[in-house]
């Protein structure tokens, strides 16, 4: 298994984890009284709401930078297609696909590439890798290459990936997909 993928699950049991145990969580005060917990879910929130305007802002800007002409999905993706392969061999969900790639950060530094790490064998919609990628994978076709903006919801989000990416980090991902098997 890649070393992204490793990270990637290891980061999903122990936010999974952290979510147990912070939800059985409870002081004394707190057993025998009932605190209005709306205040603490709005406050969290908003300050997620904050953080993908944020993000959305710093994208904008780096397409613009770029004079980049990308399509925005509904969930904050965004992606260009920059050269088309074989328009017959529509990726799907289940399809096991192979990807040569390079992950960069905002500012620049590359953090992956296929280069070093090797090509990314994976399944569509049922791999560890970050549902941004998933998603944008659905939109390619076998040698399209394209470049993807994934902002943190879609990537590693709060807890990075153990590695490389920090916590909320937002991915530029240069892929093309080599094969369909």
């Amino acid at each position: 298994m890649s070393r992204p993928l490793q990270f990637f699950q290891f980061s999903l049991l122990l936010l999974a984890g952290c979510l147990i145990v912070l939800s059985g969580c409870k002081t004394s005060t707190e057993k025998n009284s009932t605190p209005p917990q709306s205040n603490q879910k709005e406050d969290l929130i908003r300050h997620q709401q904050g953080i993908v305007r944020d993000q959305d802002e710093e994208i904008e800007n780096y397409i613009r930078r770029r004079q980049y002409t990308m399509t925005r999905t509904q969930t904050g993706l965004r992606y260009m297609i920059y050269h088309t392969g074989d328009q017959l061999k529509k990726i799907t969900d289940e399809d096991v696909v192979v990807l040569r790639y390079k992950v960069s950060l905002l500012d620049g530094k590359q953090i992956y590439s296929s280069d070093t790490d090797g090509a990314m064998e994976l399944k569509v919609g049922k791999s560890e890798v970050a549902g941004g990628l998933q998603e944008g994978l659905k939109y390619m076709h076998v040698g399209d290459k394209a470049i993807m903006i994934i902002p943190s919801h879609l990537a590693y989000g709060l807890t990075g990936d153990g590695d490389r990416i920090k916590q909320y980090d937002v991915l530029i991902v240069d892929v093309e997909v080599v094969e369909k098997k």
